[in-house]
Parts: C-alpha cells; sequence; structure tokens
C-alpha cells in the first residue's frame, strides 16, 4: 500500500474565518488495490491511471454500486474520496 502524499499545497497557505492556518485535506482512493492519496477534485482518466501506475494499455473501471464501470476518455472524474478503481487488460474480465 502506497501512503506518498501527492501535490501536498505548500506550507502556510489557506485561512479560514478564524484565522488559523490549514490545508486541503487530502483524501483516499484506491486504484489496484493501493491506497493514492490525492486533493478533492476533478482529475481526467489518464491522470488517474499515472497515478495509479496502471499500465496505458489497461482499461481503468470504477466502481460504481456493485459494478465496474469503464471511466470515460471525454469527462473528468470527480474524487471525493472513497472511490475505488480497479484496471483491467483490453478484452479480459470475469465470464
Amino acid at each position: 500500500m502506497s501512503t506518498e502524499v501527492l501535490d501536498r499545497p505548500a506550507a502556510g497557505h489557506g485561512h479560514d474565518e478564524h484565522g488559523r492556518h490549514h490545508h486541503h485535506r487530502d483524501v483516499v482512493v484506491v486504484i489496484d488495490n493501493n491506497d493514492i492519496p490525492l486533493h478533492p477534485g476533478r482529475y481526467d482518466r489518464q491522470t488517474l491511471i499515472t497515478l495509479g501506475k496502471v499500465p496505458t494499455s489497461d482499461i481503468l473501471l470504477q466502481l460504481i454500486g456493485t459494478k465496474l464501470e469503464p471511466v470515460p476518455a471525454d469527462r473528468p472524474i470527480e474524487i471525493c474520496g472513497g472511490e475505488i478503481f480497479a484496471s483491467q487488460p483490453p478484452g479480459g474480465g470475469a465470464s
């Protein structure tokens, strides 16, 4: 399991209404059983493939409800935390 934090904001950025310093909280997504800490936000499929170290020839799938659905190439995925992704070789899958 990876615990490396990616794209951590620079120290000293951010204030709430009380003037205390804070950072955007990282959330964790799972890609191929590896925890990947990310900032909440929108990510395209290629970025998720790169961060998850998924082979570029594989298909990236997202668990939505009880089904694995292909991650679309034409629109970003909103990451809020807790999303689960898996990859599979093209033409692979359970029968």
